[in-house]
């Protein structure tokens, strides 16, 4: 009788700790389908955006917004460029400087 009822017991642990697995398992499920549904919408979100970006920064855009005045275009200074110059020996101090925009400011 004992080992009987030990036999129910066990069946009954292992039966419950099926369940508490399954029930881990679709919680589990619902969690990857929330993440993969946020996943998707930002990525539609981002695609939106992109067009957007490329809608405002296209060339008839800003041509219409310099000829409404709502942006006002400043040259770049000169200090401010960097030249690239071919590619020199290294000097004493061994360094190799490609770019400079030192030497052609008057």
């Amino acid at each position: 009788m004992v080992k009987w009822a030990f036999i129910a017991l066990l069946f009954g642990a292992v039966g419950l700790q099926i369940v508490h697995l399954k029930n881990q398992q679709f919680q589990l499920g619902q969690k990857i389908r929330r993440v993969e549904q946020a996943i998707r919408e930002t990525h539609v979100s981002n695609q939106v955006l992109l067009a957007d970006i490329a809608t405002l920064s296209s060339r008839s855009a800003i041509q219409k917004k310099l000829a409404s005045r709502n942006i006002v275009m400043v040259p770049i200074q000169d200090q401010f460029i960097a030249r690239l110059d071919a590619p020199e020996v290294e000097n004493e101090s061994g360094v190799l400087r490609t770019a400079s925009n030192e030497r052609f400011r008057q």
